[in-house]
């Protein structure tokens, strides 16, 4: 079961290796690509808020590519460990709505608030045999308690399938050169007080993001290319008993 309050914000920029960059500009592309043609082709007229120009600039392929970055990081990394030996699941990303949140004094400065906001409102009306791109959870405000939270998103089965088949979704996912050297492997195991390595089951069927990272030929068997540090049997029976 997925739970809204386990998410991290949307990325404020992008980092890679070049090999995925080129992967993620060609996947950001094509993601905007067919957002135009659903909205070209769709028998109901498209919400003006949720139209991708036919001249697409810098703007909206930026605000694709950080949504892409974001749930391609989730979809590769669902449960990360902490200290003490704790882990925390990701599910969702927090995305920013507010005008303030991309203002010279916010935290996403170089993005486009109209251009994130279009793209948004347009991978929202995106579905694959009637299953949207995307979940959203609404953003809300409690006057009484002071409390809020930001609008979250994460990618359903097609754009999981779609994003794994692009590359974007792969162990050791990167989120820049520091946090890539300082980020803790994949949970497929444990180190017990004798030193030794035994894979500890967990009492539950696979999650939508952990069965595709093995679902796609790209990654099954081929271990040693794409950096895997455990076999499918091993992370299968991590994840299932």
């Amino acid at each position: 079961m997925s739970d809204v309050e386990a998410s991290f914000p949307l990325f404020c920029t992008v980092e890679g290796h070049e090999p995925y960059l080129d992967r993620l500009e060609t996947a950001g592309r094509e993601f905007l690509a067919t957002m135009q043609d659903r909205q070209h082709s769709s028998p109901v007229p498209v919400s003006k808020n949720a139209t991708i120009p036919d001249r697409l600039d810098h703007k909206h392929r930026q605000a694709v590519r950080i949504i892409l970055h974001s749930l391609a990081y989730i979809a590769s990394w669902p449960i990360i460990a902490q200290g003490g030996g704790t882990t925390r699941r990701q599910d969702y990303v927090a995305i920013p709505l507010a005008k303030d949140a991309f203002s010279p004094s916010g935290p996403y400065p170089h993005l486009s608030y109209s251009a994130f906001r279009r793209v948004f409102e347009a991978i929202k009306t995106v579905e694959v045999d009637g299953v949207p791109w995307i979940e959203v959870r609404n953003g809300f405000y409690d006057k009484a308690s002071g409390r809020s939270g930001r609008t979250r998103i994460r990618a359903n089965r097609p754009l999981l399938d779609w994003m794994t088949v692009h590359g974007l979704v792969f162990p050791w996912h990167p989120t820049g050169p520091k946090k890539r050297k300082q980020k803790p492997r994949p949970i497929v195991g444990v180190r017990l007080d004798d030193d030794e390595d035994t894979v500890v089951p967990v009492d539950r069927d696979l999650h939508v993001e952990e069965e595709t990272i093995w679902s796609c030929p790209r990654f099954a068997g081929h271990s040693g290319s794409c950096g895997l540090s455990c076999d499918e049997v091993a992370w299968r029976a991590h994840l299932q008993p």
